[in-house]
């Protein structure tokens, strides 16, 4: 019995000498593995169909309860160009398709339009804007539920020339007066300032054109991969440090 369907391109690995495995994240949200017998081969008929970062249908050979399926046709739809001459945006890619390959265990569909969007940003031949990436992992968290609480746990007004401590195991933010009052023992944490609170909840809100210091973004992505790192298992973040480096040291 074969079926199809439409996704986004998160992994590709080596099967045999010939054959490859190709992760996908459907149209659904559900990731799915497909074997492409004989892929590397010349005159396959899988070659130059599908890659990193591609929007592909696939048609596949369906039987019960498989977690593997047998690709039988595949037709790429978006290749997303300039993934392949700009290196800097396709390293920002690949730390963001890692991410929804780590995190995709259920079927969430909203996970798939978020990633489709943010691939469709990054592809541009200029050097890649990071507040999509930070607004890709804050959107992320949002969908997981684990979005950081910016608002002040101890009830005080956030003001503009204060520093402020970001406790990263619980999401908690607290004033200096307060955050003495409660012990807390080798608990990573960060201090942000009104800025970085600020520039967090614009881009969830989807203003990634928004205005920024570079100083407050770098901020901001120091927190949001210490917090990543603590609360989502199995990822690997040196990637995204990869990624990162030449952004936050120019």
């Amino acid at each position: 019995m074969l079926e199809k369907t439409n996704g986004i391109v998160l992994r590709i690995i080596p099967f045999t000498n010939t054959s490859q495995i190709v992760t996908l994240l459907s149209e659904t949200g559900k990731k799915m593995s497909f074997i492409c017998k004989e892929a590397c081969r010349p005159k396959s008929i899988f070659r130059g169909q599908y890659d990193f970062f591609y929007t592909c249908e696939f048609v596949y050979q369906y039987k019960g309860l498989r977690s593997l399926y047998f690709a039988k046709e595949v037709y790429p739809f978006d290749m997303r160009p300039f993934f392949r001459s700009n290196w800097r945006a396709s390293h920002y890619a690949s730390w963001i398709c890692a991410l929804a390959n780590a995190v995709s265990v259920v079927e969430t569909p909203a996970l798939y339009r978020l990633l489709s969007e943010s691939l469709d940003l990054l592809n541009s031949p200029s050097y890649p804007n990071v507040a999509i990436l930070a607004r890709f992992e804050l959107k992320l968290l949002q969908l997981l539920g684990l979005l950081p609480n910016f608002a002040l746990n101890c009830g005080c007004e956030i003001e503009e020339t204060k520093q402020y401590r970001f406790h990263i195991a619980d999401g908690a933010l607290m004033c200096a007066e307060h955050d003495g009052k409660t012990v807390r023992f080798h608990e990573p944490s960060i201090l942000i300032n009104k800025s970085v609170i600020v520039l967090a909840q614009q881009l969830v809100t989807s203003l990634v054109s928004t205005a920024y210091s570079k100083e407050t973004m770098r901020k901001l992505l120091r927190l949001l991969g210490l917090f990543i790192n603590y609360h989502i298992d199995g990822l690997p973040i040196s990637g995204r440090d990869t990624c990162l480096k030449e952004m936050l040291h120019t």
